[in-house]
C-alpha cells in the first residue's frame, strides 16, 4: 500500500514539474530578452543577428531565430507609449522578417527588413528613459 502511495506522489510531482516547465517555455520572451538576443553582438567583434540580416549576411537559420524572437514582441506590453502603435511596429517587423527568411540575400527583403527594424522609431516612443 505504501509503495502505491509513494508511486502516486512521485507521479503527481512529475506531472506538476512537466506542466510548470511547459508553461514557462510557452511564455513569451520579454522585450529585453528579445533585444539582447537579436540586437546585441554575441562577442565583442561580432555583428548582432539584426546587423547580419541588415547586410544580407545572415543565414536562413539566423533569420529564423530573429523571426522566433520577434514573434514574441507583440505579446508584450510596451513600457511606455501607445500599445496599438507598438504592436503595429512589431507586426511590421515580423512581416519583413518572414519575407527575409524566404531568401536572406534578396535586396528587396533586406530593404524591407532595414525599414522595419529601425531602432529609434520604436525606442523613441516605447523605450523608457534610462
Amino acid at each position: 500500500m505504501k509503495k502505491l502511495l509513494y508511486g502516486a506522489v512521485i507521479a503527481l510531482a512529475a506531472v506538476l514539474v512537466v506542466n510548470h516547465l511547459d508553461a514557462k517555455n510557452l511564455a513569451p520572451k520579454k522585450i529585453k530578452e528579445i533585444m539582447s538576443e537579436g540586437h546585441k553582438p554575441p562577442k565583442k567583434d561580432e555583428l548582432p543577428l539584426c546587423g547580419k540580416a541588415s547586410m544580407g549576411k545572415a543565414s536562413k537559420d539566423e533569420v529564423k531565430k530573429l523571426l522566433e524572437l520577434y514573434q514574441d514582441l507583440p505579446k508584450n506590453t510596451p513600457p511606455k507609449g501607445d500599445e496599438a502603435d507598438f504592436k503595429k511596429k512589431a507586426n511590421a517587423l515580423i512581416a519583413a522578417t518572414k519575407k527575409l527568411a524566404e531568401d536572406p540575400t534578396d535586396a528587396d527583403a533586406i530593404a524591407g527588413y532595414k525599414k522595419a527594424v529601425n531602432c529609434m522609431a520604436c525606442h523613441s516612443e516605447h523605450r523608457p528613459a534610462k
